[in-house]
């Protein structure tokens, strides 16, 4: 009887948490990273969409996360898309999108009492 391997399919997890302190934080892998940050109509409330492969069939919602009050997003390397729509925190915003081709998109956000950083490199 001989041992042998089988190469399993390609697996990515993104890090998405809410800190003790209200801090929203979502840590991309080093591929091409898609994500909404979503709000739901409700101060400090929010849902993230995180889609795997870039294709819209494999998204995945997480949340609602309540009580935010920052967001940090780190996208490490790759080509990352980021969505922020529709949210309302009293606190920070900072993206940082690695190295990479990367694309920030806000819309409809209401961000106070805190400062907005955005950093993309290009690849």
């Amino acid at each position: 009887m001989s041992l042998r391997f089988e190469r399993l399919e390609d697996r990515r997890l993104l890090a998405v948490s809410v800190a003790a302190g209200s801090k929203l934080v979502i840590v991309g892998d080093g591929a091409n990273d898609v994500v909404e940050i979503n709000g739901t109509g409700i101060p400090g409330t929010v849902e993230v969409v995180v889609d795997l492969d870039g294709d819209e069939v494999a998204e995945t919602t997480l949340g609602p996360f309540s009580g935010v009050k920052d967001i940090v997003f780190r996208g490490n390397d790759g080509n990352d898309t980021v969505t922020i729509d529709g949210v309302i925190v009293s606190g920070g915003l900072v993206v940082s999108g690695g190295s990479g081709d990367d694309v920030v998109t806000i819309s409809g956000a209401s961000i106070f009492g805190g400062n907005v950083n955005i950093e993309t490199n290009s690849g």
